[in-house]
This record gives C-alpha cells, sequence and structure tokens, in this order.
C-alpha cells in the first residue's frame, strides 16, 4: 500500500491525497500506472478543498484509512 501525502507549507498541515493498493505481482508497469490517475486528481480539483488537512501525517492517514474503509 502507498499513501501519496501532501504537505501544506502555508498552514504547515497534512493530507492524503489517495491510496495505491499493490500486490505480490507488482511490477514497475504498475506504479507507472498509479503515476496517472494521482496526477488527474491534483488536476481535477485543489488539494486545498479536496483533502482534508491535520496537524500530523499519522492523523491525516488515520483519517483517511477510517473514511475509505
Amino acid at each position: 500500500m502507498e499513501y501519496v501525502c501532501l504537505y501544506r507549507l502555508d498552514t504547515k498541515q497534512y493530507a492524503v491525497l489517495c491510496t495505491n493498493f499493490y500486490n505480490s505481482t507488482y511490477s514497475n508497469d504498475d506504479h507507472a500506472y498509479f503515476k496517472k490517475p494521482t496526477i488527474e486528481l491534483l488536476l481535477e480539483e485543489s488539494p486545498k478543498s479536496r483533502c482534508k488537512w491535520f496537524s500530523s501525517i499519522q492523523k491525516a492517514i488515520e483519517q483517511h484509512d477510517l473514511d475509505f474503509s
């Protein structure tokens, strides 16, 4: 599993943009495949409004896991 985490310099807060899941047959092609939808998320809507922001990266990951479990 890979979390795509963001850090806002202006507020010193963290967010998780998305999570990518890999399995035992993971290859470099898979990693390249996940880059495209991640970039699309960044371009589609500003992360400032799309994401929930937290004071620590741990809190951001915990909330993301709760939201998507």
